[in-house]
């Protein structure tokens, strides 16, 4: 694999203008991004660590997506195990805002050596220190969806390390902007699906609440009437009847909740 990356690089760097055969790297890119026919493929996240990974020849990547307290959390990874904490391997918020703000593909290495990022970045974007003390860890790509980051891709460091140049830069960006679009739809989704569920739950509550309201309303009917008419016979047989059927139906209830 490392002799194959170094040919690749050497190759690349004498004979050719471009680094990259665009047409053949974009229609790779989009059929990694569609929805594959293994297992392993299923997974969106891991697509988009795979698609954009295979771009630059990273061997793996980790795909981290907003969680609920607002940090960036490892979400899945391809051919890259995370064997650190996972409390610990987060983004900050801070960081967060400033690759978005600044839109910068981070060079993990510049980073490493002092506070410039790779694309001329002159900022400290407060890296976690578990992402720069991993030496796997080799560029840092924000996925933005009309500036509103929703992930975060952490590419491995391919077999024969160098330095990102603007080509690198100019197919991350873009393809970044491109797999942003597939889990922003994904996203959208899933919310119109839990909205569906929601308003499907509602309707369904709503029936039962009516039926809890009559039998309700049937009860208190009865204490009501038992304060004054307890006494009758005929009243007392009737009141066990209709017991015995809100008893009945209340059952019938649990049923269907069940």
């Amino acid at each position: 694999a490392r002799a194959r990356a170094w040919l690749s690089v050497m190759i690349s760097k004498h004979f050719f203008e471009h680094r990259y055969d665009y047409r053949s790297e974009w229609m790779r890119f989009t059929a990694t991004l569609g929805q594959g026919d293994g297992e392993e493929d299923c997974n969106l996240h891991r697509r988009v660590a795979k698609a954009l990974a295979e771009l630059t020849g990273s061997p793996g990547a980790l795909l981290m997506v907003l969680g609920a307290a607002g940090s960036f959390r490892v979400a899945d990874q391809w051919h890259w195990p995370v064997d650190v904490d996972a409390d610990d391997a987060t983004l900050s918020v801070r960081s967060a805002f400033m690759l978005q703000e600044t839109r910068h593909i981070v060079d993990l290495d510049a980073q490493r050596r002092g506070p410039a990022g790779s694309d001329g970045a002159g900022e400290d974007l407060a890296l976690p220190d578990w992402l720069l003390a991993d030496p796997r860890a080799w560029v840092v790509v924000p996925v933005l969806h009309f500036h509103r980051m929703i992930a975060v891709v952490v590419l491995h460091r391919p077999p024969v390390s160098r330095a990102l140049d603007w080509e690198d830069l100019d197919v991350l960006r873009i393809a970044g902007q491109q797999a942003a679009s597939y889990l922003a739809e994904s996203q959208s989704q899933a919310a119109l699906s839990e909205a569906r569920r929601f308003d499907e739950f509602n309707r369904r509550f709503a029936f039962i609440m009516h039926d809890i309201k009559n039998l309700a309303s049937q009860i208190g009917l009865l204490a009501r009437n038992a304060e004054r008419h307890a006494d009758k016979p005929e009243f007392r047989a009737d009141m066990v009847e209709t017991l015995k059927i809100s008893a009945g139906r209340l059952s019938d209830l649990l049923v269907r909740l069940a």
